[in-house]
């Protein structure tokens, strides 16, 4: 699973290791190092897809890895926030 947002113990809770370095969306997003971890975070998201993506804050994103995650997956039903491949 992947998680796109800022609420990284959702690993701890569900006893997963996360597929990226990155793993807070703002790191990714904003600030000096937002290119390079987007960068690392696509790179193994795209070597080895998640079979779930959670979106934690559906607000408005145009950055590259959410530009990722709307072309690859899809709401699950009555869902809004978590797709699936």
């Amino acid at each position: 699973m992947f998680v796109w947002g800022d609420e990284p113990e959702i690993y701890w809770e569900a006893h997963q290791r996360p597929p990226t370095q990155g793993i807070w969306k703002m790191h990714m997003t904003e600030g000096p190092m937002a290119r390079e971890l987007s960068r690392q975070a696509l790179d193994a998201l795209r070597g080895s897809p998640p079979d779930l993506v959670a979106i934690w804050d559906w607000g408005e994103d145009d950055s590259p890895i959410r530009k990722w995650i709307d072309a690859q997956y899809r709401p699950l039903p009555g869902m809004i926030a978590i797709g699936s491949r």
